[in-house]
């Protein structure tokens, strides 16, 4: 949830479809999930996921804020090959996130992953505190 803090086991892992990873990116500590590894054929079309042809169930995907002007790779992209190596991440707020969707951000190197969120410790929902990251 927006403006939540986490806690994150930072120790390496091998990240499947679907995980959610803390991973470097130009300097900053980001979180995104796992789409494809490597050989995944990804695709974006009308703000659906493919992988492998299937379309993806992401019971996850959050729609908070207004789309910026100019991010059609948002909607529709690819299909993207993910070389051995790389992932295609992508934040689960699909409407407002710079991901692997977009060339200008593109794959992450499985080397650049630093652990995985675990759970949040703090939200302004105090119900959600101490509960496990998904």
């Amino acid at each position: 949830m927006q403006g939540e803090k986490i806690g994150a086991d930072m120790r390496q892992f091998q990240p499947s479809r679907g995980d959610l990873i803390v991973f470097e990116h130009e300097g900053q500590l980001l979180v995104k999930r796992v789409i494809g590894v490597g050989s995944d054929r990804v695709e974006g079309r009308n703000l659906q996921v493919f992988v492998n042809g299937k379309l993806l169930d992401e019971a996850y995907i959050e729609h908070i804020g207004k789309r910026p002007l100019g991010f059609k790779s948002l909607e529709t992209f690819g299909p993207v090959t993910v070389p051995a190596g790389k992932l295609f991440v992508a934040g689960d707020n699909r409407d407002y996130s710079f991901d692997s969707r977009d060339p200008r951000f593109g794959l992450v190197s499985v080397n650049d992953i630093k652990g995985r969120p675990v759970e949040i410790v703090d939200s302004a929902n105090p119900e959600r505190v101490h509960k496990p990251v998904r």
